[in-house]
Protein backbone atom coordinates (compact mmCIF):
# COMPACT_ATOMS: atom_id res chain seq x y z
CA UNK A 1 0.00 0.00 0.00
CA UNK A 2 2.87 2.36 0.99
CA UNK A 3 4.40 1.68 -2.56
CA UNK A 4 0.86 2.43 -4.19
CA UNK A 5 0.86 6.09 -2.35
CA UNK A 6 4.51 6.71 -3.32
CA UNK A 7 3.59 6.15 -6.91
CA UNK A 8 0.48 8.05 -6.59
CA UNK A 9 2.63 11.02 -5.27
CA UNK A 10 5.20 10.69 -7.87
CA UNK A 11 2.28 11.25 -10.42
CA UNK A 12 1.27 13.86 -9.15
CA UNK A 13 4.21 15.36 -8.41
CA UNK A 14 4.83 15.50 -12.21
CA UNK A 15 1.57 16.89 -12.96
CA UNK A 16 1.80 19.51 -9.93
CA UNK A 17 5.01 21.24 -11.52
CA UNK A 18 3.16 21.34 -14.73
CA UNK A 19 0.79 23.06 -13.59
CA UNK A 20 3.46 25.38 -11.36
CA UNK A 21 5.36 26.37 -15.24
CA UNK A 22 2.12 27.37 -16.51
CA UNK A 23 1.28 30.54 -14.16
CA UNK A 24 4.34 31.79 -15.48
CA UNK A 25 2.70 31.74 -18.96
CA UNK A 26 0.39 34.49 -20.15
CA UNK A 27 -2.58 32.21 -20.55
CA UNK A 28 -2.85 29.98 -17.25
CA UNK A 29 -4.21 26.88 -19.20
CA UNK A 30 -1.32 27.13 -21.62
CA UNK A 31 0.84 25.12 -19.76
CA UNK A 32 2.81 22.71 -21.95
CA UNK A 33 -0.10 23.21 -25.00
CA UNK A 34 2.47 20.97 -27.83
CA UNK A 35 2.63 18.28 -25.64
CA UNK A 36 -0.28 17.67 -23.40
CA UNK A 37 -2.29 14.35 -24.55
CA UNK A 38 -5.08 12.33 -22.48
CA UNK A 39 -3.50 9.24 -21.08
CA UNK A 40 -3.76 6.48 -23.05
CA UNK A 41 -2.01 2.86 -22.14
CA UNK A 42 -3.80 -0.34 -22.48
CA UNK A 43 -4.31 -1.39 -18.92
CA UNK A 44 -4.53 1.23 -17.35
CA UNK A 45 -7.11 1.69 -14.44
CA UNK A 46 -9.29 4.31 -13.10
CA UNK A 47 -11.81 3.78 -10.36
CA UNK A 48 -13.99 6.85 -9.12
CA UNK A 49 -16.74 6.99 -6.68
CA UNK A 50 -20.16 7.68 -7.80
CA UNK A 51 -22.84 9.91 -5.53
CA UNK A 52 -26.11 11.00 -6.20
CA UNK A 53 -27.81 13.70 -4.21
CA UNK A 54 -31.11 14.96 -3.60
CA UNK A 55 -31.82 18.66 -2.29
CA UNK A 56 -34.32 22.06 -2.85
CA UNK A 57 -37.34 19.33 -2.36
CA UNK A 58 -40.87 20.46 -2.20
CA UNK A 59 -42.87 20.06 -0.02
CA UNK A 60 -40.43 18.92 2.53
CA UNK A 61 -42.69 15.99 3.84
CA UNK A 62 -41.51 14.63 -0.17
CA UNK A 63 -39.57 11.48 0.38
CA UNK A 64 -36.23 10.54 -1.84
CA UNK A 65 -33.66 8.63 -0.93
CA UNK A 66 -30.52 9.45 1.01
CA UNK A 67 -27.49 10.07 -0.93
CA UNK A 68 -26.23 6.65 -2.82
CA UNK A 69 -23.00 5.91 -3.36
CA UNK A 70 -21.30 3.74 -5.63
CA UNK A 71 -18.07 2.40 -7.06
CA UNK A 72 -17.19 2.85 -10.79
CA UNK A 73 -14.23 1.26 -12.74
CA UNK A 74 -12.75 2.09 -16.03
CA UNK A 75 -10.15 0.01 -17.77
CA UNK A 76 -8.17 0.21 -21.26
CA UNK A 77 -8.75 -2.97 -22.09
CA UNK A 78 -6.53 -2.90 -25.38
CA UNK A 79 -5.89 -1.10 -28.98
CA UNK A 80 -8.76 -2.16 -31.73
CA UNK A 81 -8.89 -1.32 -35.54
CA UNK A 82 -12.18 -0.22 -36.22
CA UNK A 83 -14.28 -1.16 -38.88
CA UNK A 84 -12.83 2.57 -40.56
CA UNK A 85 -9.46 1.26 -40.54
CA UNK A 86 -8.93 3.39 -37.36
CA UNK A 87 -7.11 2.87 -34.34
CA UNK A 88 -7.92 3.47 -30.87
CA UNK A 89 -8.19 2.15 -27.22
CA UNK A 90 -11.48 0.33 -26.34
CA UNK A 91 -12.73 1.58 -22.93
CA UNK A 92 -14.94 -0.85 -20.33
CA UNK A 93 -16.67 1.36 -18.03
CA UNK A 94 -17.88 -1.15 -15.33
CA UNK A 95 -21.19 0.29 -13.44
CA UNK A 96 -24.37 -0.22 -11.55
CA UNK A 97 -27.69 0.56 -13.72
CA UNK A 98 -31.26 0.12 -11.93
CA UNK A 99 -29.21 -2.91 -10.11
CA UNK A 100 -27.69 -4.54 -12.86
CA UNK A 101 -23.99 -4.55 -13.74
CA UNK A 102 -23.46 -3.14 -16.87
CA UNK A 103 -20.29 -2.77 -19.36
CA UNK A 104 -19.84 0.48 -21.72
CA UNK A 105 -17.70 0.05 -24.34
CA UNK A 106 -16.05 3.02 -26.06
CA UNK A 107 -13.13 4.01 -28.09
CA UNK A 108 -10.77 6.49 -27.74
CA UNK A 109 -7.36 7.85 -29.51
CA UNK A 110 -5.78 11.38 -29.26
CA UNK A 111 -4.98 13.42 -32.73
CA UNK A 112 -2.82 16.26 -33.13
CA UNK A 113 -6.38 18.68 -32.33
CA UNK A 114 -7.93 16.84 -30.01
CA UNK A 115 -8.63 13.95 -27.67
CA UNK A 116 -11.56 11.99 -29.78
CA UNK A 117 -14.10 9.07 -29.36
CA UNK A 118 -14.68 7.54 -32.40
CA UNK A 119 -16.85 4.57 -31.47
CA UNK A 120 -18.80 3.01 -29.33
CA UNK A 121 -20.46 -0.51 -28.78
CA UNK A 122 -24.14 -0.47 -29.25
CA UNK A 123 -26.27 -1.15 -26.51
CA UNK A 124 -25.89 -2.63 -22.40
CA UNK A 125 -27.53 -5.03 -20.74
CA UNK A 126 -30.79 -3.93 -18.39
CA UNK A 127 -30.87 -0.20 -19.45
CA UNK A 128 -33.71 1.45 -21.39
CA UNK A 129 -36.28 4.52 -21.24
CA UNK A 130 -39.13 2.09 -22.89
CA UNK A 131 -38.96 -0.36 -20.05
CA UNK A 132 -40.07 1.84 -17.23
CA UNK A 133 -40.07 0.13 -13.45
CA UNK A 134 -43.38 0.07 -11.86
CA UNK A 135 -44.26 2.58 -9.17
CA UNK A 136 -43.35 6.25 -8.81
CA UNK A 137 -41.68 8.08 -11.58
CA UNK A 138 -39.71 11.02 -12.52
CA UNK A 139 -40.08 13.26 -15.13
CA UNK A 140 -37.89 15.83 -16.64
CA UNK A 141 -37.99 18.20 -19.28
CA UNK A 142 -41.54 16.17 -20.69
CA UNK A 143 -39.52 12.74 -20.13
CA UNK A 144 -40.19 10.01 -18.01
CA UNK A 145 -37.77 7.97 -16.23
CA UNK A 146 -38.17 5.15 -13.38
CA UNK A 147 -35.98 7.34 -11.17
CA UNK A 148 -33.47 10.71 -10.77
CA UNK A 149 -30.28 8.50 -11.37
CA UNK A 150 -31.69 7.05 -14.43
CA UNK A 151 -32.39 11.02 -15.79
CA UNK A 152 -28.80 11.90 -14.50
CA UNK A 153 -27.19 8.81 -16.70
CA UNK A 154 -29.32 10.48 -19.65
CA UNK A 155 -28.22 12.91 -19.51
CA UNK A 156 -24.10 11.98 -18.70
CA UNK A 157 -24.62 9.74 -21.50
CA UNK A 158 -25.68 12.19 -24.07
CA UNK A 159 -22.56 14.66 -23.20
CA UNK A 160 -20.37 11.42 -23.72
CA UNK A 161 -22.05 10.61 -27.15
CA UNK A 162 -23.40 7.23 -26.34
CA UNK A 163 -27.07 6.72 -26.59
CA UNK A 164 -29.00 5.35 -23.69
CA UNK A 165 -30.56 2.03 -25.19
CA UNK A 166 -32.31 -1.04 -23.88
CA UNK A 167 -30.76 -3.95 -25.58
CA UNK A 168 -27.80 -5.77 -25.27
CA UNK A 169 -25.39 -5.87 -28.58
CA UNK A 170 -22.16 -6.52 -29.30
CA UNK A 171 -22.02 -4.40 -33.14
CA UNK A 172 -19.06 -1.90 -33.12
CA UNK A 173 -21.14 2.00 -34.11
CA UNK A 174 -18.51 4.06 -36.19
CA UNK A 175 -19.01 8.13 -34.76
CA UNK A 176 -19.30 10.18 -38.22
CA UNK A 177 -17.19 12.32 -37.41
CA UNK A 178 -15.54 11.28 -34.32
CA UNK A 179 -16.55 13.32 -31.31
CA UNK A 180 -13.77 15.65 -29.45
CA UNK A 181 -13.83 14.89 -25.66
CA UNK A 182 -10.65 17.84 -25.77
CA UNK A 183 -9.96 20.85 -28.30
CA UNK A 184 -5.65 20.67 -27.88
CA UNK A 185 -3.78 22.82 -27.30
CA UNK A 186 -6.08 23.71 -24.19
CA UNK A 187 -6.98 27.43 -23.87
CA UNK A 188 -9.75 29.19 -21.50
CA UNK A 189 -13.03 30.08 -23.35
CA UNK A 190 -12.05 27.97 -26.23
CA UNK A 191 -15.64 26.86 -27.71
CA UNK A 192 -15.94 23.75 -29.59
CA UNK A 193 -19.03 21.45 -31.01
CA UNK A 194 -19.20 18.09 -29.56
CA UNK A 195 -22.17 16.71 -31.58
CA UNK A 196 -25.03 18.61 -33.71
CA UNK A 197 -28.41 17.99 -33.95
CA UNK A 198 -28.74 14.81 -35.48
CA UNK A 199 -32.07 12.75 -35.63
CA UNK A 200 -32.69 11.85 -31.87
CA UNK A 201 -29.23 13.19 -30.74
CA UNK A 202 -29.50 17.18 -29.16
CA UNK A 203 -26.89 19.35 -29.59
CA UNK A 204 -24.30 19.53 -27.01
CA UNK A 205 -20.80 22.33 -26.99
CA UNK A 206 -18.15 22.15 -24.99
CA UNK A 207 -16.12 25.05 -23.30
CA UNK A 208 -13.24 25.06 -21.59
CA UNK A 209 -13.77 27.74 -18.62
CA UNK A 210 -10.63 27.65 -16.46
CA UNK A 211 -9.37 25.30 -13.74
CA UNK A 212 -10.48 24.46 -10.26
CA UNK A 213 -8.57 22.97 -7.24
CA UNK A 214 -9.75 18.83 -7.17
CA UNK A 215 -9.54 16.61 -4.21
CA UNK A 216 -9.05 13.32 -5.83
CA UNK A 217 -7.51 9.82 -4.44
CA UNK A 218 -8.87 10.34 -1.19
CA UNK A 219 -7.19 13.37 0.30
CA UNK A 220 -4.88 15.17 -2.49
CA UNK A 221 -5.68 18.21 -4.66
CA UNK A 222 -4.88 19.25 -7.91
CA UNK A 223 -5.60 22.56 -10.20
CA UNK A 224 -7.54 20.50 -12.47
CA UNK A 225 -8.92 21.92 -16.14
CA UNK A 226 -12.63 22.60 -16.25
CA UNK A 227 -14.72 22.03 -19.15
CA UNK A 228 -18.54 22.90 -19.02
CA UNK A 229 -20.70 20.48 -21.19
CA UNK A 230 -23.44 22.79 -22.86
CA UNK A 231 -26.79 21.00 -23.86
CA UNK A 232 -30.00 22.02 -25.77
CA UNK A 233 -32.16 18.83 -24.41
CA UNK A 234 -35.50 20.16 -25.84
CA UNK A 235 -33.80 21.55 -29.17
CA UNK A 236 -35.14 25.19 -28.81
CA UNK A 237 -31.82 26.90 -30.08
CA UNK A 238 -30.62 28.13 -25.96
CA UNK A 239 -28.51 26.31 -23.44
CA UNK A 240 -30.68 24.73 -20.97
CA UNK A 241 -31.12 26.70 -17.57
CA UNK A 242 -31.93 23.35 -15.66
CA UNK A 243 -28.77 21.32 -16.59
CA UNK A 244 -25.23 22.15 -15.04
CA UNK A 245 -22.62 19.86 -16.41
CA UNK A 246 -18.83 20.16 -16.02
CA UNK A 247 -15.79 17.91 -16.39
CA UNK A 248 -12.31 17.88 -14.77
CA UNK A 249 -9.12 16.99 -16.55
CA UNK A 250 -5.86 16.49 -15.70
CA UNK A 251 -2.67 14.87 -17.13
CA UNK A 252 -4.20 11.61 -15.04
CA UNK A 253 -6.91 11.68 -17.22
CA UNK A 254 -10.54 12.76 -15.77
CA UNK A 255 -10.66 13.48 -12.50
CA UNK A 256 -14.42 14.69 -11.85
CA UNK A 257 -17.70 14.78 -13.36
CA UNK A 258 -20.83 16.82 -12.14
CA UNK A 259 -24.17 16.72 -13.48
CA UNK A 260 -26.98 18.90 -11.94
CA UNK A 261 -30.48 18.75 -12.70
CA UNK A 262 -32.85 21.30 -11.74
CA UNK A 263 -37.04 21.48 -11.07
CA UNK A 264 -37.21 17.02 -11.14
CA UNK A 265 -40.84 16.56 -11.08
CA UNK A 266 -42.02 13.60 -8.65
CA UNK A 267 -45.08 11.83 -10.11
CA UNK A 268 -46.87 8.74 -8.27
CA UNK A 269 -48.16 5.82 -9.23
CA UNK A 270 -51.57 7.25 -11.01
CA UNK A 271 -49.16 10.00 -12.54
CA UNK A 272 -50.01 12.37 -10.62
CA UNK A 273 -47.31 15.41 -9.83
CA UNK A 274 -46.99 15.06 -5.84
CA UNK A 275 -43.32 17.29 -5.70
CA UNK A 276 -40.08 18.62 -7.22
CA UNK A 277 -36.43 18.47 -6.21
CA UNK A 278 -32.88 18.80 -7.84
CA UNK A 279 -30.26 15.66 -8.28
CA UNK A 280 -27.05 15.81 -8.68
CA UNK A 281 -24.26 13.34 -9.51
CA UNK A 282 -21.00 13.78 -8.76
CA UNK A 283 -17.93 11.09 -10.04
CA UNK A 284 -14.76 11.52 -8.23
CA UNK A 285 -11.29 9.98 -9.16
CA UNK A 286 -10.28 7.92 -5.65
CA UNK A 287 -7.93 5.15 -7.40
CA UNK A 288 -5.67 4.52 -10.85
CA UNK A 289 -3.04 2.30 -11.87
CA UNK A 290 -0.62 2.45 -14.96
CA UNK A 291 1.04 -0.37 -16.31
CA UNK A 292 4.88 -0.66 -15.99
Amino acid sequence: MKGKKMYYLGILFFVSVIFISCERQKDPLAYEVATFRYPLFSGMFWEYRYETAFFNVQPDTLLTPATMEETLRVVIHKTKTLPNQAKAFEFQEFRTIRDDQVIIRSYYNNADDGFYQYAYVEGFVGVGLPKLKPGPMVRFNHRLFSDAKEALFYIEMAGRGIPFTSFSADSIVVLKPPLRVLMYPLFIDVEWVYRSKNGNAFPVHKKIVGKESVTILEDYQIEAIKVQVLTDYDRNGQWDPDVVYFEYYTELGLVKRYVLLKGLVMMDYQGNEIGTFDSASTLILTRMAIPE
